[in-house]
């Protein structure tokens, strides 16, 4: 079983990973700097700041597009 683990090795994308962690550092760097009564408020709400990249964004109106529109097709709402 040991010898298996050792024999298997998961691809690493350096710049990818350079990226990301830099994001994350930098991310950490602004929230904890971030305006004491914004972020108060912000976490009261249920926010949690995060930061995403350009095709993050996309993907994720992608998909609530496609969320909505089916539950607009199931309730049929209609607009107006």
């Amino acid at each position: 079983m040991e010898a298996s683990l050792k024999s298997q090795k998961i691809p690493v994308y350096i710049e990818d990973e350079m990226r990301q962690s830099f994001m994350d550092y930098a991310m950490s760097v602004i929230i904890s700097r971030a305006l004491p009564d914004v972020r108060e408020t912000f976490t009261r709400q249920g926010m949690v700041p995060a930061h995403s990249s350009p095709e993050d964004i996309r993907r994720q109106i992608a998909a609530d597009v496609q969320r909505w529109k089916k539950f607009i097709a199931e309730t049929g709402i209609k607009a107006d």
